[in-house]
């Protein structure tokens, strides 16, 4: 299904994008915090709570003020936020500096995430959204994974700050590299079964898990003509293979 559906293609794209950098900073915390021995548990929960307050701002402003703006350009401007708070945190050695971040960090990695769950539900039809969303899940989740691996070898090889300065680049190249792909907006197409064809008759005693059932449609194509058929086809073929087609 995924790779016969290219708007959810974009979504999984730029949720991988996104998350491989942008899970550097919650990644690396402990790390920071390690280097200075003033600073223990306590503060890590304080930074976390920050992290946290953002969050819950962003959610409201993304259900209230900010709720006409596009899927492409909330996960544009979370991005950049992101990134320049990753930046920031990076280089910026004094802890009530780091709350006030991290608060910024919270409502930037909330307001893409939210846009994309949602263009990932509004990219496939229903009868395929959970297997669609499974597929989200594994890139995202794949992503924070990877992204943690990541950026703890840069740390440990470079040093928390320069790791974070890679995951803030890692994040602006990855928008601009993914910046052709372009997320569903709305409910996009309309992709639910037209149910138009009339109840088939089933043969007598033959159970529903005895099969396989073959349907076979054959066409006469002149061979002049050929080379059309096939430029009109191919579109076609896509559609019935991102439906369940097992072959085209």
């Amino acid at each position: 299904f995924v790779l016969h559906a290219p708007a959810f293609q974009a979504v999984l794209v730029r949720a991988a994008a996104f998350v491989v950098g942008g899970t550097s900073l919650l990644a690396l915390l402990p790390v920071l915090l390690k280097q200075k021995p003033s600073l223990g548990a306590a503060h890590y929960g304080i930074l976390l709570g920050c992290f946290g307050v953002g969050a819950v701002v962003s959610a409201l402003l993304i259900s209230g003020p900010l709720r006409r703006l596009d899927a492409g350009a909330t996960v544009t401007g979370g991005t950049i936020g992101l990134a320049a708070s990753t930046l920031a945190v990076a280089w910026v050695p004094y802890y009530p500096a780091w709350c006030v971040l991290l608060v910024l960090a919270g409502a930037a990695w909330l307001a893409p995430l939210t846009r994309l769950n949602a263009a990932a539900q509004a990219a496939v039809p229903r009868w395929v959204r959970a297997r669609a969303l499974a597929a989200y899940l594994v890139a995202f989740y794949g992503g924070m994974a990877a992204g943690s691996i990541l950026w703890g070898f840069v740390a440990d090889r470079s040093g928390p700050s320069i790791a974070l300065t890679a995951a803030a680049a890692w994040m602006l190249f990855g928008l601009l590299a993914a910046s052709r792909f372009h997320l569903p907006e709305g409910e996009g197409s309309d992709l639910e079964p037209s149910r138009h064809w009339p109840e088939m008759a089933a043969v007598p005693g033959l159970e529903l898990e005895q099969g396989p059932v073959l349907v076979t449609v054959e066409y006469r194509i002149e061979p002049a003509r050929a080379g059309e058929v096939r430029d009109a086809m191919r579109p076609l073929g896509r559609t019935r293979l991102r439906d369940g087609a097992l072959r085209w």
